[in-house]
């Protein structure tokens, strides 16, 4: 068992918000497992919290694989025992136009996005049972809200993730488990400078009312706040953290 209370699993936590996540839930005094498909930078950020790994454990995993999803929950258990926060992070953007979408790819985006959210909630869920105070954060997107272009499997997906929590926040409300998603509109991450670029991405925070974009560490803020016990009464919900998009009007 770690010296540290709870036990935070996130998903997708070598990079972005993920490691944005793991850092500040570190910081505020949790044992943190990093799961990711990159299992050496997993492992890297995972040390540069933790170097003598007490309270921290890095695992390689596929989030659209099952097995390896299992196996990433069974590593976890032997560990540590329990799961207090779940935080479904990992996921994929996806910008294509629906004509130019072949099957493999809309399946691929709601595996990814979607299916993995699924995946790993219900493989957490028995050491979930375990713990005083469980939750589960999902990651859905500002996509989820509104249309947006280009968005299709990606929005679908997204709009599936807010939809299942609330399922589950239901489903699972009986045993004190909370289920909530933050759902971040345009998020400044290296992945989002690689595929916008910086030029392009001055566009982007140029549609945004509060007019930049947002931090990864703003969205691993919320999620903070979501695995705490201030938000103790709080389930089922989608927070948006978007600085206005979504609910910018044309007039």
């Amino acid at each position: 068992m770690p010296a540290r209370d709870h036990v935070a699993l996130v998903t997708g936590a070598a990079n972005g918000i993920g490691f944005a996540t793991a850092s500040l839930l570190w910081e505020r005094g949790w044992a943190v497992v990093l799961v990711d498909l990159d299992g050496p930078l997993a492992e890297m950020r995972r040390a540069s919290l933790d170097p003598a790994a007490e309270d921290s454990l890095a695992v390689a995993a596929d989030v659209t694989d099952t097995a390896a999803v299992d196996a990433a929950v069974d590593a976890v258990a032997r560990r540590f025992g329990r799961i207090d926060a779940l935080v479904n992070n990992a996921g994929r953007p996806v910008a294509a136009p629906l004509e130019g979408f072949d099957d493999a790819a809309w399946t691929s985006a709601l595996e990814v996005n979607l299916g993995s959210v699924m995946r790993c909630s219900r493989a957490a869920l028995p050491l979930l049972r375990g713990s005083e105070a469980p939750c589960v954060v999902n990651m859905a997107s500002a996509a989820a809200v509104v249309g947006m272009a280009g968005r299709s499997g990606y929005g679908a997906a997204k709009a599936g993730v807010s939809s299942l929590t609330r399922v589950l926040a239901v489903e699972w409300a009986g045993e004190g488990i909370r289920v909530n998603a933050v759902a971040p509109g345009y998020v400044r991450t290296a992945g989002f400078d690689e595929r916008i670029g910086v030029e392009e991405g001055r566009t982007y925070a140029g549609r945004v009312p509060l007019g930049r974009l947002c931090h990864p560490e703003e969205v691993a803020s919320v999620i903070a706040f979501l695995t705490s016990r201030d938000a103790s009464y709080v389930t089922g919900q989608t927070i948006v953290i978007d600085g206005g998009l979504t609910v910018r009007g044309e007039g």
